[in-house]
């Protein structure tokens, strides 16, 4: 990425004033004529609706003030900084309703983190892994699974298949998978899932764009941990045709997805802060940016500051809490019976009086 903190250090700096230059300009432009019009001081969350193509830039790092004698990405003056933001996929979804479903799920989690033994087209970038290989997904997966009520599949059983049979089980679908988008031709997009023969291990579960479409899903939150699974082919009066949007159109409410091709080992790290913000009671902006603050302002990250390493993923969608509560199987089958039983006694005493 451009701006590599492992750079020699006279280039770095230079990337760093063409980054801070363009970004504060960008904010000059676009938002500092809007927000200059309100209380700053009164409002925490900012609502984006993008037009155009600038729903390829991630808002938050833009810089409200220059940047001064910075000398590196984590001290600098972020939106991120001033607010939760979000995004829309269109101004209509503000008058969409807010009201919660009723939590008719088995599992609150339902996470998903495939093995691959070799190179699918199009990877989540792993930094020293071999191409190919996710050394953190699963990871990733097995910690956010721990907040919630869950049913996880990993390696080998993450695949298609079971995805498309438990889709419809989880209040939150996690999926730490590669992701391929095409520009040319965005049905070939997909999600990769585990190999379906464990004897040729090339044979990869592609959910490809328009099956996702198809799917009608009721999960009130997705999240996207693989490369640019909100970017794609822009289409003038259509927006961008992500695997994001996808969801969306499938019939979830909320996506968390990203602009580019992300880091393995930082997306564990900000997707693990997140899930635990939620479980906090966090609101799904909040959670996700506290999340990004807690990386930035991670000693231990001092050489991941660039925005490349924690900005990658967007919320699209509303900023309600999640609810932790699920009904499982066994609740369920308890209610079944219990209304069974009642109806019993109602049909016994209805043929005594007949009788």
């Amino acid at each position: 990425s451009r701006g590599n903190p492992h750079s020699k250090e006279k280039d770095f700096l230079a990337y760093l004033n063409d980054f801070a230059g363009i970004s504060n300009n960008i904010y000059e432009v676009f938002l500092k004529p809007v927000l200059s019009e309100f209380d700053q001081k009164r409002y925490t969350s900012l609502v984006i609706v993008p037009d155009g193509k600038l729903a390829y830039l991630p808002f938050e790092i833009l810089l409200t003030s220059q940047a001064g004698q910075s000398k590196d990405y984590s001290s600098l003056p972020y939106l991120l900084r001033d607010y939760n933001i979000r995004s829309l996929f269109a101004s209509s979804s503000l008058i969409e309703s807010t009201v919660e479903k009723v939590d008719l799920y088995e599992y609150a989690y339902l996470g998903f983190a495939p093995a691959y033994s070799n190179s699918p087209q199009g990877d989540r970038t792993t930094g020293t892994a071999s191409p190919g290989f996710l050394i953190y997904n699963q990871q990733e997966v097995l910690s956010a699974s721990d907040y919630f009520d869950n049913k996880v599949f990993i390696r080998e059983n993450a695949t298609k298949e079971n995805f498309l049979n438990s889709v419809g089980t989880g209040k939150i679908l996690h999926l730490a998978t590669h992701a391929f988008t095409s520009d040319e031709d965005p049905s070939y997009s997909s999600l990769i899932f585990s190999s379906y023969d464990s004897g040729q291990s090339n044979n990869y579960g592609h959910l490809h764009l328009d099956e996702i479409y198809n799917l009608s899903l009721n999960a009130d939150l997705v999240v996207l941990s693989g490369c640019e699974t909100g970017t794609g082919k822009y289409l003038r009066g259509e927006g961008i045709i992500s695997l994001g949007r996808a969801f969306r159109y499938a019939g979830c409410p909320n996506i968390v997805m990203s602009h580019w091709q992300v880091n393995d080992k930082s997306t564990a790290f900000i997707m693990d802060e997140f899930f635990h913000n939620l479980k906090k009671g966090m609101n799904k902006s909040e959670a996700l940016r506290e999340a990004k603050l807690t990386f930035l302002n991670d000693p231990k990250n001092k050489y991941f500051s660039h925005p490349y390493y924690w900005s990658a993923f967007v919320l699209m969608g509303d900023a309600q809490p999640i609810s932790s509560r699920s009904w499982s199987a066994e609740i369920i089958m308890a209610l079944s019976l219990f209304v069974g039983l009642i109806a019993l006694v109602f049909a016994k005493k209805r043929r005594k009086k007949t009788s």
